[in-house]
């Protein structure tokens, strides 16, 4: 494959911009990568972002998917542009006429599933206990669930199966975040085609740094303040049971969501101490350096970009084992743990005893930043391009 002559299009949900979601930034520092190695790269996407101004931002395409127009304008963007691949990092069904028009044109599509497949499964009465419900409907709903869990789960699977299978029908592959999702997502949809699926990581998104860092007495939990996904609940126990352990530590939450003034009633009713809500921040960084533990309590995640951040800012990461591709990053035990779910008072008592031992929580952050060098925006980008080049020419 000549990459001079190779024209690349990420097609996502929201503009492509380095500040702005997960996906968002991954999508960016691919972009970056496939550009210095000579690949013509544009974006496009269906939605408006209230974090930026897309006409303001160049290479960046706007099809609303709400307009009948906008699968034929894409199909024309694409034949004009003479594009060769469409990444689609946005599994939505609104995003089906996008890929098949790229079909129709002949363009080769991979698909990426940036969660856990089938992530309810498993967790279906935890997800509803703590799922939030505004109205009648939602309420028995949620009732519904918290009774009859199995059954809940069989039409919440259904549900995931039948997108899964719908993406496939459109895409020439259908990528994972992780080789240990790909049993997973056969046990749950074995009518899938094992050919077309395939894994690959995602890069950190920081840059590794050779710097001293000097820790506080600090822990983290950085995520979206939403139910049921992040769970964040979760970590305000077990910071309440590990505070009164260490009552000298402090502790932050970063980021913003709907779930905010309930987390905030929450640590006021229950009288909780030295735990503060922060809101978005721009320099998360910062956070990530002094902060000894990074907690995550989430029901699923695909790869979170806050743990490849926080470790590699020796930062430890002490998660619940919830998703498999955390076992990717992290050797239990020594760069990080992954403890049974969901446990607050077992999370809390092991970064009490952690701490009570100095030099393994040294090694341990050391050996969370050595982790992290396996997933350098320029070895991940190597990866795809190897891949691209065996799809596009067999």
């Amino acid at each position: 494959m000549d990459n001079k002559k190779l024209h690349i299009t990420f097609l996502s949900q929201l503009p492509v911009l380095p500040n702005c979601g997960g996906i968002e930034r991954v999508s960016h520092l691919l972009a970056e990568q496939f550009s210095r190695n000579h690949v013509t790269v544009s974006f496009a996407h269906t939605e408006l972002s209230k974090d930026a101004n897309p006409i303001s931002e160049s290479n960046q395409n706007f099809f609303p998917h709400n307009n009948p127009d906008s699968s034929d304008d894409f199909k024309a963007f694409l034949k004009t542009y003479q594009v060769d691949l469409v990444i689609n990092q946005n599994l939505a069904p609104s995003n089906y006429p996008f890929l098949a028009a790229a079909k129709s044109v002949g363009v080769k599509v991979i698909s990426v599933l940036h969660n856990r497949p089938f992530p309810y499964n498993g967790y279906e009465r935890k997800a509803k206990l703590i799922t939030p419900a505004n109205s009648w409907t939602t309420k028995i709903l949620k009732l519904f669930g918290i009774l009859f869990p199995s059954i809940y789960g069989i039409f919440r699977d259904r549900y995931d199966r039948k997108n899964y299978m719908n993406i496939m029908t459109y895409s020439d592959k259908l990528y994972l975040l992780s080789d240990r999702f790909i049993p997973r997502i056969l046990q749950h949809a074995p009518a899938l085609q094992r050919e077309k699926l395939d894994s690959i990581n995602n890069p950190n998104t920081f840059s590794l740094t050779n710097k001293d860092i000097s820790k506080e007495k600090l822990v983290i939990w950085v995520g979206r303040l939403s139910d049921p996904q992040k769970n964040g609940i979760d970590f305000i126990k077990v910071w309440k049971q590990f505070h009164q352990q260490h009552p000298d530590w402090k502790a932050f939450m970063l980021g913003e969501g709907p779930e905010r003034k309930k987390y905030e009633k929450v640590i006021k009713s229950n009288d909780i101490h030295n735990l503060t809500m922060l809101g978005n921040r721009q320099d998360i960084q910062s956070f990530y350096t002094k902060a000894q533990f990074l907690c995550m309590t989430s029901l699923y995640e695909g790869w979170p970009m806050v743990l490849s951040e926080a470790m590699a800012n020796e930062c430890v990461p002490v998660l619940f084992d919830t998703f498999e591709s955390a076992h990717d990053l992290i050797s239990n035990g020594t760069s990080g743990l992954i403890l049974k779910p969901f446990s607050t008072s077992n999370m809390a008592n092991e970064m009490s005893s952690i701490i009570r031992q100095p030099h393994k929580l040294e090694a341990m952050q050391k050996a969370a930043k050595l982790a992290i060098e396996n997933f350098t925006p320029e070895k991940i980008a190597s990866i795809w391009l190897k891949k691209i080049n065996e799809l596009l020419n067999p």
